[in-house]
Protein backbone atom coordinates (compact mmCIF):
# COMPACT_ATOMS: atom_id res chain seq x y z
CA UNK A 1 0.00 0.00 0.00
CA UNK A 2 2.95 2.24 1.29
CA UNK A 3 4.68 2.00 -2.57
CA UNK A 4 1.41 2.68 -4.28
CA UNK A 5 0.53 5.46 -2.72
CA UNK A 6 4.37 7.14 -3.11
CA UNK A 7 3.35 6.50 -6.76
CA UNK A 8 0.33 7.94 -6.93
CA UNK A 9 1.82 11.12 -5.23
CA UNK A 10 4.96 11.70 -6.65
CA UNK A 11 3.63 13.27 -9.36
CA UNK A 12 1.81 15.90 -7.96
CA UNK A 13 4.32 16.49 -5.45
CA UNK A 14 6.67 19.36 -6.13
CA UNK A 15 8.51 20.48 -2.86
CA UNK A 16 12.56 19.53 -2.92
CA UNK A 17 12.24 19.19 0.48
CA UNK A 18 9.70 15.92 0.56
CA UNK A 19 12.85 13.80 -0.31
CA UNK A 20 11.07 10.81 -2.38
CA UNK A 21 14.11 10.70 -4.28
CA UNK A 22 15.59 8.31 -1.98
CA UNK A 23 16.79 11.16 0.05
CA UNK A 24 17.33 9.20 3.66
CA UNK A 25 18.62 12.60 4.97
CA UNK A 26 14.81 13.82 5.64
CA UNK A 27 12.95 10.60 5.15
CA UNK A 28 9.13 9.58 5.01
CA UNK A 29 9.05 7.75 8.49
CA UNK A 30 7.02 4.68 6.81
CA UNK A 31 9.59 4.44 4.74
CA UNK A 32 12.66 4.63 7.16
CA UNK A 33 10.53 1.72 9.15
CA UNK A 34 10.23 -0.64 6.25
CA UNK A 35 13.48 -0.15 5.52
CA UNK A 36 14.30 -1.48 9.38
CA UNK A 37 11.24 -3.76 9.75
CA UNK A 38 12.49 -5.42 7.02
CA UNK A 39 15.77 -5.82 7.63
CA UNK A 40 14.71 -7.18 10.90
CA UNK A 41 12.87 -10.03 9.46
CA UNK A 42 16.04 -10.76 7.71
CA UNK A 43 18.29 -11.00 10.38
CA UNK A 44 15.50 -13.34 12.13
CA UNK A 45 15.32 -15.89 8.76
CA UNK A 46 19.28 -16.02 8.92
CA UNK A 47 19.61 -16.75 12.52
CA UNK A 48 16.98 -19.50 12.21
CA UNK A 49 18.35 -20.98 9.22
CA UNK A 50 22.11 -20.36 10.12
CA UNK A 51 20.80 -22.81 13.37
CA UNK A 52 19.27 -25.59 11.14
CA UNK A 53 22.00 -25.37 8.75
CA UNK A 54 24.46 -25.97 11.60
CA UNK A 55 22.96 -29.23 12.37
CA UNK A 56 22.88 -30.94 9.00
CA UNK A 57 19.20 -29.84 8.23
CA UNK A 58 17.71 -31.96 11.02
CA UNK A 59 17.85 -30.16 14.54
CA UNK A 60 14.92 -32.36 15.80
CA UNK A 61 15.69 -35.91 14.91
CA UNK A 62 13.54 -36.80 17.62
CA UNK A 63 10.24 -35.27 15.73
CA UNK A 64 8.17 -37.38 13.78
CA UNK A 65 8.09 -37.77 9.79
CA UNK A 66 4.52 -35.86 10.23
CA UNK A 67 5.99 -33.40 12.13
CA UNK A 68 9.20 -32.95 9.91
CA UNK A 69 7.85 -32.52 6.58
CA UNK A 70 4.50 -31.21 7.77
CA UNK A 71 5.44 -28.37 10.20
CA UNK A 72 9.55 -27.96 10.30
CA UNK A 73 9.65 -28.36 6.64
CA UNK A 74 7.18 -25.54 6.31
CA UNK A 75 8.67 -23.47 8.99
CA UNK A 76 11.85 -23.82 6.94
CA UNK A 77 10.05 -22.50 3.75
CA UNK A 78 8.58 -19.69 5.49
CA UNK A 79 11.59 -18.65 6.23
CA UNK A 80 12.92 -18.31 2.95
CA UNK A 81 9.90 -16.51 1.66
CA UNK A 82 10.12 -14.09 4.44
CA UNK A 83 13.74 -13.48 3.56
CA UNK A 84 12.55 -13.30 -0.03
CA UNK A 85 10.24 -11.33 0.38
CA UNK A 86 12.01 -9.07 2.80
CA UNK A 87 14.10 -8.18 -0.32
CA UNK A 88 11.40 -7.69 -2.57
CA UNK A 89 10.16 -5.23 -0.77
CA UNK A 90 13.29 -3.30 0.08
CA UNK A 91 14.18 -3.72 -3.97
CA UNK A 92 10.76 -2.11 -4.62
CA UNK A 93 11.19 1.16 -2.98
CA UNK A 94 15.12 1.56 -2.54
CA UNK A 95 16.48 -0.22 -5.43
CA UNK A 96 17.12 0.09 -8.59
CA UNK A 97 14.70 -1.59 -11.47
CA UNK A 98 16.24 -4.76 -12.98
CA UNK A 99 17.30 -3.97 -16.15
CA UNK A 100 16.44 -7.27 -19.00
CA UNK A 101 19.62 -7.11 -21.05
CA UNK A 102 21.50 -5.06 -19.27
CA UNK A 103 23.61 -3.70 -16.77
CA UNK A 104 22.38 -4.40 -13.11
CA UNK A 105 25.71 -4.67 -11.46
CA UNK A 106 25.19 -0.60 -9.84
CA UNK A 107 25.67 -1.48 -6.22
CA UNK A 108 21.71 -0.98 -4.26
CA UNK A 109 21.11 -2.47 -1.08
CA UNK A 110 22.66 -4.38 1.60
CA UNK A 111 22.92 -8.15 1.26
CA UNK A 112 23.09 -10.12 4.17
CA UNK A 113 22.48 -13.85 4.39
CA UNK A 114 23.94 -14.62 7.66
CA UNK A 115 23.62 -13.42 10.97
CA UNK A 116 25.79 -10.69 12.28
CA UNK A 117 27.85 -11.73 15.21
CA UNK A 118 28.95 -8.22 15.68
CA UNK A 119 28.24 -4.55 15.14
CA UNK A 120 31.43 -4.28 13.04
CA UNK A 121 29.37 -7.10 10.84
CA UNK A 122 26.24 -5.36 10.98
CA UNK A 123 27.73 -1.96 10.14
CA UNK A 124 30.26 -3.24 7.44
CA UNK A 125 27.56 -5.64 5.40
CA UNK A 126 28.04 -5.83 1.98
CA UNK A 127 25.90 -3.66 -0.97
CA UNK A 128 24.39 -6.44 -3.24
CA UNK A 129 24.10 -5.35 -7.00
CA UNK A 130 20.64 -4.95 -8.44
CA UNK A 131 21.41 -8.50 -10.13
CA UNK A 132 23.20 -10.10 -6.82
CA UNK A 133 19.94 -9.28 -5.22
CA UNK A 134 17.26 -10.42 -7.51
CA UNK A 135 19.24 -13.76 -7.85
CA UNK A 136 18.73 -13.64 -4.08
CA UNK A 137 14.66 -13.49 -3.97
CA UNK A 138 14.34 -16.57 -6.77
CA UNK A 139 16.88 -18.33 -4.93
CA UNK A 140 14.63 -18.05 -1.50
CA UNK A 141 11.64 -17.75 -3.12
CA UNK A 142 12.21 -21.11 -5.22
CA UNK A 143 13.66 -23.14 -1.74
CA UNK A 144 10.35 -21.80 -0.72
CA UNK A 145 8.17 -23.39 -3.10
CA UNK A 146 9.80 -26.62 -2.78
CA UNK A 147 9.32 -27.10 0.87
CA UNK A 148 6.27 -25.15 1.66
CA UNK A 149 2.82 -27.39 2.15
CA UNK A 150 0.06 -26.55 -0.41
CA UNK A 151 -2.70 -26.02 1.52
CA UNK A 152 -3.22 -25.81 5.91
CA UNK A 153 -3.84 -29.95 7.13
CA UNK A 154 -5.38 -31.39 10.23
CA UNK A 155 -2.35 -31.44 13.05
CA UNK A 156 -0.69 -28.56 11.31
CA UNK A 157 -0.35 -25.84 13.97
CA UNK A 158 -3.25 -23.57 13.85
CA UNK A 159 -2.08 -20.37 13.22
CA UNK A 160 -1.10 -21.92 9.89
CA UNK A 161 -5.29 -21.30 8.64
CA UNK A 162 -4.20 -17.62 7.21
CA UNK A 163 -1.46 -15.54 6.79
CA UNK A 164 0.99 -17.81 6.56
CA UNK A 165 3.18 -18.25 2.54
CA UNK A 166 1.99 -21.99 0.77
CA UNK A 167 3.47 -23.27 -1.90
CA UNK A 168 1.27 -21.12 -4.46
CA UNK A 169 2.21 -17.82 -2.28
CA UNK A 170 5.95 -18.76 -2.87
CA UNK A 171 5.13 -19.46 -6.91
CA UNK A 172 3.26 -15.98 -7.11
CA UNK A 173 6.63 -14.41 -5.70
CA UNK A 174 8.55 -16.67 -8.02
CA UNK A 175 6.04 -15.08 -11.10
CA UNK A 176 6.17 -11.29 -9.71
CA UNK A 177 9.61 -11.50 -9.48
CA UNK A 178 10.46 -13.22 -13.03
CA UNK A 179 8.08 -10.12 -14.47
CA UNK A 180 10.25 -7.68 -13.17
CA UNK A 181 13.33 -8.80 -14.47
CA UNK A 182 11.69 -9.00 -17.71
CA UNK A 183 11.65 -12.98 -18.02
CA UNK A 184 7.93 -13.51 -18.57
CA UNK A 185 8.50 -17.18 -19.79
CA UNK A 186 9.17 -18.62 -16.55
CA UNK A 187 6.62 -15.75 -14.84
CA UNK A 188 3.95 -17.81 -17.01
CA UNK A 189 5.14 -21.08 -16.31
CA UNK A 190 4.86 -20.42 -12.62
CA UNK A 191 1.04 -18.58 -13.48
CA UNK A 192 0.19 -21.41 -14.86
CA UNK A 193 1.27 -23.57 -12.18
CA UNK A 194 -0.99 -22.05 -9.82
CA UNK A 195 -3.84 -21.73 -12.04
CA UNK A 196 -2.86 -25.77 -13.44
CA UNK A 197 -2.34 -27.09 -9.99
CA UNK A 198 -3.98 -25.75 -7.36
CA UNK A 199 -6.75 -28.09 -6.64
CA UNK A 200 -9.63 -25.81 -6.68
CA UNK A 201 -7.95 -23.82 -4.08
CA UNK A 202 -8.33 -21.11 -6.39
CA UNK A 203 -9.45 -19.60 -9.44
CA UNK A 204 -11.47 -16.87 -11.48
CA UNK A 205 -15.07 -17.95 -10.64
CA UNK A 206 -16.32 -15.58 -7.93
CA UNK A 207 -17.30 -12.02 -8.41
CA UNK A 208 -13.98 -9.83 -8.10
CA UNK A 209 -15.39 -8.25 -5.01
CA UNK A 210 -15.71 -11.19 -3.19
CA UNK A 211 -11.77 -10.83 -2.85
CA UNK A 212 -12.63 -8.02 -0.43
CA UNK A 213 -15.44 -8.29 2.06
CA UNK A 214 -14.19 -11.37 4.46
CA UNK A 215 -13.53 -10.48 7.68
CA UNK A 216 -13.09 -14.17 8.87
CA UNK A 217 -11.20 -17.35 7.97
CA UNK A 218 -12.77 -17.36 4.80
CA UNK A 219 -11.34 -15.80 1.37
CA UNK A 220 -12.09 -15.27 -2.07
CA UNK A 221 -10.93 -17.70 -4.43
CA UNK A 222 -8.83 -15.10 -6.21
CA UNK A 223 -6.67 -14.08 -2.65
CA UNK A 224 -3.44 -16.63 -2.48
CA UNK A 225 -2.37 -14.85 0.89
CA UNK A 226 -3.78 -13.28 3.47
CA UNK A 227 -3.86 -11.86 7.08
CA UNK A 228 -6.86 -11.68 8.89
CA UNK A 229 -7.03 -8.96 11.01
CA UNK A 230 -9.14 -9.40 14.02
CA UNK A 231 -9.26 -10.71 17.35
CA UNK A 232 -9.60 -15.07 17.01
CA UNK A 233 -12.02 -14.74 20.07
CA UNK A 234 -14.34 -11.68 19.10
CA UNK A 235 -14.13 -13.00 15.59
CA UNK A 236 -14.57 -9.52 14.70
CA UNK A 237 -12.60 -6.99 12.92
Amino acid sequence: VLTVSEADDVDWVNDPEWGYHRNLGSPFWLTETMWLWNYQAIASCNDALEFVNKNNGDPFPQESEFDKKNNFNRIVGELYFLRGFSYYMLMHVFGHAYQPGGNNSTPDIPLITEFAKSVVDAKDSKLGSTQEIFDQMISDFTKAKELLPERYIANMHPSYQAGRANKFAAAAMLARTYFAMGNYAKAKTECDFIIDQNGGDYDLSEDPIQAWNKSDLTRGKEVIMYIPFYDPQLGSV
